[in-house]
């Protein structure tokens, strides 16, 4: 989907880098993203241990921008929920989010007041926390 007529978007910045959106990021940003896999460029699997020579970095560059290179742009994130934006950060284990969240949305951001929500109801029906016994268990 495309802007609305006459909005004007505010142009971000990468907040490693300070590359304005639709730029490419300086070459080392954390926050680039890798052509190959989609991942963190700089923790990625495709992306070679450092300590590189400076023939292996700018072979490395090459084989990036030969690729293609992704621009900076920011998208949002969204509770998958109920679309507030930008929600708080917070940690739960993962054995009680992958009871808790579906497993189409476990790589979604949820905002902690629908995940609390989604518990109540799940714990309402008698379906919560410690994990109910499989079929096979019971």
């Amino acid at each position: 989907m495309g802007a609305s007529k006459g909005k004007m978007t505010r142009r971000a910045t990468c907040g490693d880098c300070g590359v304005k959106e639709g730029r490419l990021h300086i070459f080392g940003c954390d926050m680039e993203v890798c052509p190959f896999c989609g991942g963190q460029l700089l923790s990625c699997e495709c992306s070679p241990d450092s300590g590189l020579t400076d023939e292996q970095g700018r072979a490395w560059e090459k084989l990036l921008n030969d690729k293609g290179r992704i621009p900076f742009i920011e998208y949002p994130s969204l509770c998958a929920k109920c679309g507030t934006l930008w929600p708080e950060m917070f940690i739960v284990p993962d054995a009680e989010w992958k009871h808790y969240v579906e497993p189409r949305m476990q790589d979604k951001m949820l905002c902690q007041t629908c995940y609390t929500q989604i518990k109540a109801w799940i714990d309402g029906e008698g379906l919560g926390w410690p994990p109910r016994p499989s079929a096979r268990q019971a």
